[in-house]
């Protein structure tokens, strides 16, 4: 017998078909109703739920263009700030200019400036008592 002739009334389709499990029968002892006394109770699970833990905010990068005297005046206060510690300070909490800024956005955020009437960055200024 050749392929042609055992692969004859098959389609590619057909491959990876299986025929639907047929449903066991039920008993009928599962159908009859139960008293109550005889239904085990639901198991009360002793643990208390938790509470799903808030995952902090990850981490981006943004790429942003300051003057020339800003990017030195960060890069000098975050040395100024990592220079007030006695002691040595673990990496993770060693003070870089990028978490200067996200002070500075902290702080942005805290004003009671209402957003929808700033047009531009000098009104911003004027509206934070900040004078060129």
């Amino acid at each position: 017998m050749t392929q042609k002739q055992r692969m004859k009334g098959m389609s590619l389709s057909g491959f990876g078909r299986t025929e639907p499990a047929q449903a066991p029968e039920q008993d009928e002892v599962k159908d009859m109703p139960v008293p109550d006394g005889d239904r085990p109770q639901p198991v009360q699970n002793s643990k208390p739920k938790r509470k799903p833990a808030q995952k902090p905010d990850k981490q981006v990068t943004v790429n942003i263009k300051i003057q020339k005297s800003q990017q030195q005046w960060l890069a000098d206060a975050a040395q100024t700030v990592r220079d007030n510690n006695d002691e040595p300070v673990p990496p993770n909490e060693r003070v870089y200019p990028q978490h200067l800024i996200g002070v500075a956005i902290a702080m942005l955020q805290s004003t009671d400036i209402d957003w929808a009437t700033v047009r531009n960055t000098d009104e911003l200024r004027e509206k934070l008592g900040l004078n060129r």
